[in-house]
């Protein structure tokens, strides 16, 4: 089993603690060519964009700019390829790291599944994609353009607060449906109240509005 090394917690634009794990690679990973194929076709960031290439491992590669880092992983565990683009900060422990996946969604308003790989063929297929896509969506991310950083920063907060709102709504629904089910009003009402009222269902709606007009009269 691949032993996993607990490197602390990180804190995000969004206050919230996240526990940082890291796999160790294993020891054939280099096979899968993965910095050599990131070095190939990322090299427009060093020669159109003056970034330098600052780290280089057989599962992660950094180019800095004068103010903006771009970091390109295959996850060790997850084997997902990802890039990462932001500001740099003090430490790195400081950056805040958006990912490709953001900014497509945020240009496009469709959804995009990060490619996963754990071979050679798939590493040579997915990393020139990638590459495109950024030249295609994050010229502006790359260029430390604050506007768009503004724009990129309230899209991931609200799909962070969609997310969180997902889980507490997973976590109410089923104690509010017993809540009904007995005509405990008041009850129902206090599980929902938690949620703002944009997260909620239409069909939620009518029932808190029902609950809040009969709670007194069980």
């Amino acid at each position: 089993m691949t032993p996993l090394h607990i490197i602390g917690t990180h804190l995000d634009i969004r206050k919230v603690v996240l526990l940082l794990v890291l796999f160790e690679a294993g020891k054939n990973r280099y096979k899968l060519g993965f910095k050599d194929e990131v070095l190939k076709y990322f090299k427009f960031l060093i020669n159109d964009y003056g970034f330098k290439c600052i780290e280089t491992d057989i599962t992660f590669v950094r180019y800095e700019s004068r103010v903006v880092f771009v970091n390109v992983y295959h996850g060790r565990g997850s084997y997902e390829l990802g890039l990462e683009i932001g500001f740099i900060g003090n430490s790195r422990t400081d950056e805040v790291k958006y990912s490709l996946k953001d900014i497509i969604e945020l240009e496009t308003n469709e959804s995009f599944t990060p490619f996963q790989t754990s071979n050679a063929e798939g590493i040579k297929k997915f990393i020139p994609i990638m590459a495109e896509l950024v030249t295609k969506y994050a010229i502006d991310a790359i260029l430390g353009d604050e506007l768009f950083y503004n724009r990129l920063d309230k899209f991931t907060t609200k799909n962070f607060n969609q997310y969180i709102a997902n889980m507490n709504l997973a976590s109410i629904r089923p104690k509010a449906a017993i809540a009904w089910k007995e005509k405990d009003y008041k009850r129902f009402v206090e599980l929902y109240g938690a949620v703002a009222e944009k997260y909620l269902s239409q069909s939620e709606k009518k029932k808190i509005e029902y609950a809040l007009n009969h709670r007194g009269h069980v």
